[in-house]
């Protein structure tokens, strides 16, 4: 948690204070989740399973593994997802 200080700010800098903090978190949460899906991919690969589609289990084309190496799954299940 961050220090906002024992001064009395105005209401509306901390609100903006509050603010700036939520977005820090919502940033935070984002890379712990990319995070998870690299080292899921990297088990992927030690198990000899990476770019297999979990959905499918068709491979996944290299332009989507270059794009974003943890992918989970192909194009085209990723369209269904969607």
């Amino acid at each position: 948690m961050p220090d906002f200080g024992s001064d009395v700010d105005s209401g509306e800098e901390e609100s903006d204070e509050s603010e700036e903090f939520g977005n820090q978190m919502a940033v935070a949460q984002e890379y712990k989740k990319r995070l998870a899906d690299i080292d899921k991919a990297l088990e992927k690969i030690e198990k000899k399973k990476y770019g297999i589609c979990e959905k499918c289990g068709k491979e996944i084309s290299l332009d989507v593994l270059e794009a974003a190496p943890e992918s989970k799954l192909c194009k085209e299940c990723k369209k269904l997802t969607k």
